[in-house]
């Protein structure tokens, strides 16, 4: 009975070691996820230098990046309040930088979100595009992070179609509303940082 148990044992922990790449992908501790368009690449870096330092965790650089992108996104097709430039020496920089990084496998790549790319540097669209860039900066940190649609209700009653984004922090799926947050001029960045149980959150989102 006992060499029984131990040949379980022994193959819980085979299985266990074989299936944790695939189990990892559904939390928060993934590597940092690139785009394949350098020029979107060297924008999010810039983007990060500008609102992160590095001492900071990840989750306070996920939330300082949420907190600059309420602030500087605007709810339109036009250029929002800041736009950002990159170079081509800073694209090739990144170009090569990208390449050794993901041969030495230590980074991914995805190619989603290529319609919504010029959205990351003219910092402006509609509430999906911004949900679409908050899903680049949260995939770039590392985390696994997704996007969300449904209904938002206005105060009076009233509601639209919308999309916001879903963050999965320690395991635990955490939203996010950029284009919300943004509207209501960026004072209650909290009630859209929230767990899908929070009443606030309940309140404006119909999923």
């Amino acid at each position: 009975m006992n060499t029984l148990k131990k040949y379980c044992l022994a193959a819980i922990m085979f299985f266990m070691i074989l299936a944790a790449p695939f189990f990892s992908l559904k939390t928060e501790a993934r590597k940092p996820i690139y785009t394949r368009n350098p020029e979107i690449n060297a924008a999010v870096e810039i983007i990060l230098n500008r609102c992160t330092s590095p001492e900071m965790t990840r989750k306070q650089k996920l939330k300082a990046v949420y907190v600059y992108l309420v602030k500087h996104m605007h709810y339109t097709h036009s250029r929002g309040s800041i736009k950002i430039h990159v170079g081509k020496k800073k694209r090739a920089a990144m170009r090569a930088q990208t390449k050794a990084l993901h041969k030495e496998h230590k980074i991914h790549y995805t190619s989603k979100f290529r319609s919504r790319y010029r959205h990351v540097l003219t910092m402006s669209g509609t509430c999906y595009d911004m949900s679409a860039v908050f899903c680049i900066f949260a995939n770039r940190l590392g985390y696994n992070a997704g996007l969300c649609s449904g209904r938002y209700v206005r105060s009076n009653g009233s509601s639209c179609e919308h999309w916001w984004n879903y963050v999965r922090i320690n395991g635990k799926k955490k939203y996010f509303d950029v284009q919300a947050a943004n509207a209501m001029k960026g004072k209650k960045f909290s009630y859209y940082c929230k767990s899908g149980s929070s009443r606030v959150w309940r309140k404006h989102h119909r999923g």
